[in-house]
């Protein structure tokens, strides 16, 4: 899955749960500025939060 992609599941998943950045970052144990770097495209979704997105349902399991 490209990066692209994972963000716009991401932003699916906080529009469909009408989900904050905070409560986000919260919800799956990132800090909010990791959060807001990945949605800007600053940095790339890293494969252990890509891990936990999944085994909490936000992503798909590969």
């Amino acid at each position: 899955m490209g990066d692209k992609e994972l963000i716009r599941q991401i932003n699916v998943y906080l529009a469909r749960h009408d989900k904050k950045q905070y409560e986000f970052a919260a919800e799956i144990g990132a800090p909010v500025q990791t959060v807001n770097r990945w949605l800007t495209g600053k940095t790339k979704v890293s494969r252990a939060y890509q891990v936990i997105l999944q085994s909490k349902g936000i992503l798909p399991q590969r």
